[in-house]
């Protein structure tokens, strides 16, 4: 089903394939565990208030035991609406969020911000968009990321291979503001780096990014791969 708006996640899925925006759409994927990772660290960062009402830390008990049954039958009946975690993984994102709210950098951002998870809607090419912001503040816009490699290095390599930078150029004309990333990592030691995109790389995906808007115009929604015709393929640029 193709869609009469889109987003960043929907474009980026697009940019891989016709079938992958398809698969977004239909929700025809499962988070993985740095999913679920990264999404409550989010949770935990940004929106603090809602972490107990969508989450639910399971006891440690024994259901081979009697009294463990009943404590685990209890903790399902009183938590069904909210996804369960174990507390090591609760732990582990601890980690991760003190790390974050303890840098300076973004003590500021936070303190500074007035919009936090801020939804915008408009157009883009002439096609509408809609977009959900972490946090806003007078000068820049603000995006949560967690990662195995926060160095600079690391994370150009995730930002070039997690397609980063076309979120960060739809964000960066949706509100006229340039765009930074809060890097950190989901393991020990849990650094964290803040990040702007550079206006080259800004410019040349502002250019990609409308001839992905154009070629999902003229799309008819039909299922489509990668190609029909075979490929020839070289070793790659790093080789």
């Amino acid at each position: 089903m193709k869609r009469n708006y889109l987003s960043a996640s929907a474009l980026k899925a697009f940019a891989k394939s016709p079938n992958h925006y398809l698969d977004y759409v239909q929700r025809k994927f499962e988070p993985s565990p740095a999913m679920q990772l990264g999404t409550l660290i989010h949770c935990m960062t940004l929106e603090p208030n809602e972490v107990g009402k969508r989450y639910a830390i399971a006891p440690q008990v024994d259901k081979r035991t009697k009294a463990g049954k009943e404590t685990w039958l209890a903790f399902e009946q009183e938590n069904q609406d909210k996804e369960v975690i174990k507390r090591d993984f609760y732990e582990q994102a601890w980690s991760c969020v003190q790390n974050v709210l303890d840098n300076p950098i973004f003590a500021r951002v936070r303190f500074e911000s007035h919009h936090v998870e801020e939804e915008l809607n408009g157009e883009l090419f002439g096609f509408p968009f809609t977009a959900r912001i972490d946090l806003e503040t007078e000068g820049f816009v603000y995006d949560l990321k967690t990662c195995q490699d926060a160095s600079p290095e690391g994370f150009q390599r995730a930002a070039h291979n997690l397609d980063y930078h076309l979120q960060a150029t739809i964000y960066r004309l949706m509100t006229g503001k340039p765009f930074r990333w809060i890097a950190v990592e989901t393991s020990s030691p849990c650094n964290v780096m803040v990040y702007n995109q550079s206006e080259e790389a800004f410019e040349r995906t502002k250019v990609r990014l409308e001839k992905l808007v154009k070629q999902f115009v003229d799309w008819d929604g039909t299922p489509m791969g990668y190609s029909n015709e075979v490929q020839t393929i070289d070793l790659p640029r790093w080789a």
